[in-house]
């Protein structure tokens, strides 16, 4: 558990920067986290990163803001060069494998339990103190990254009909409207960034689920609509997916280069509805194959560690959850490296 007087530190920290600006992972799970500390502090500049951004990106968005803050919200690969880069403060928020980091203040709650997991988005509504505001907004993350809010958290969660009675993240993700948030904030971080910049903020405008999801004001009614068109092509995609032959203990899917990706949750869905034990989903960008592996039997983390070392490509993850970037040449090569780890 995060010591209470850590989330204290950065509490103040964050409390008294009078600019802010908040990395995210650009997936619900950071998009979630972010949104949580830009309503509750009211402040904040966010910029979405995806996993093959580098530091060059950072250190253009410092240099174009100029914060007195900067916050990392579940990004893995933040490492010592990054701290030692800036001069203002640094507060890393995150839930992958420990980093050491020296003179950021580092919120990862498997420092003191390695196998506590607990999406960034439970740190970040226990930074904003449970603010009843976000509530909603920490549902989707945490439902977003498989986990089910706890029973403290439904005890003033206004809106348990979302979640539908779902005893499993996978029942929540997948049969009941909680799910089809997730899926909306995904459908956000896709596009054009300066597309992607105006949806993410419309939703920092949304304080009621139901604004989008019945389309109850403007900003609700734009969001959904955005969803609504990048569903369609989701779902013929996942058609294909799903014919696939999951009889073996690893299925691999490719799929044609899209102007959306859609390998994240793709493998998620697949590993939900298919029968077989690991998950591959893969796409060729620029000579490379991005792939999303996921698992409902061995751990996929160790397999990925041990196959990238034969390969060029790189990765990375949770157990059961990993994205990972291999040359195309090697993409065979790695696909037997895996198989046999597993």
């Amino acid at each position: 558990m995060v010591p209470k007087n850590l989330l204290q530190q950065a509490r103040k920290k964050i409390k008294i920067a009078r600019k802010p600006l908040f990395f995210f992972d650009d997936d619900p799970d950071g998009l979630s986290s972010y949104l949580i500390l830009k309503k509750h502090f009211n402040k904040g500049i966010g910029v979405p990163v995806k996993r093959n951004d580098d530091d060059a990106l950072y250190e253009r968005k410092v240099q174009e803001h100029r914060p007195d803050l900067i916050v990392t919200l579940d990004k893995p690969r933040i490492l010592q060069d990054f701290v030692d880069m800036f001069s203002v403060p640094v507060i890393v928020v995150d839930h992958h494998p420990v980093n050491q980091l020296k003179g950021a203040l580092y919120i990862n709650p498997r420092i003191y339990d390695k196998e506590d997991t607990r999406p960034t988005t439970y740190w970040a509504y226990q930074l904003a103190e449970e603010d009843s505001k976000v509530q909603w907004i920490a549902a989707v993350g945490i439902v977003a990254d498989y986990f089910l809010p706890d029973k403290n958290f439904l005890k003033t969660y206004k809106y348990k009909e979302l979640l539908a009675k779902a005893e499993k993240p996978v029942q929540a993700l997948y049969e009941a409207k909680i799910g089809i948030l997730v899926r909306v904030f995904s459908s956000l971080l896709k596009g054009r960034t300066s597309e992607v910049r105006k949806l993410i903020s419309l939703l920092e405008r949304i304080d009621d689920p139901y604004d989008i999801l019945e389309q109850r004001t403007n900003e609700g009614e734009k969001i959904w609509n955005h969803y609504e068109r990048l569903d369609k092509e989701y779902q013929g995609l996942l058609m294909r997916a799903l014919q696939a032959d999951d009889s073996g203990k690893v299925l691999v899917f490719e799929y044609p280069t899209y102007k959306t990706s859609f390998t994240s949750a793709l493998s998620n869905e697949m590993l939900y509805r298919c029968k077989s034990k690991v998950i591959i989903v893969a796409r060729e960008s620029n000579g490379n194959m991005m792939l999303s592996l996921r698992s409902k039997g061995p751990k996929i983390l160790p397999a990925l560690e041990k196959a990238l070392k034969h390969v060029q490509g790189h990765g990375g993850g949770h157990d059961y959850a990993c994205g990972a970037s291999v040359k195309k040449d090697d993409f065979q090569k790695f696909l037997k490296l895996i198989e046999a780890e597993l």
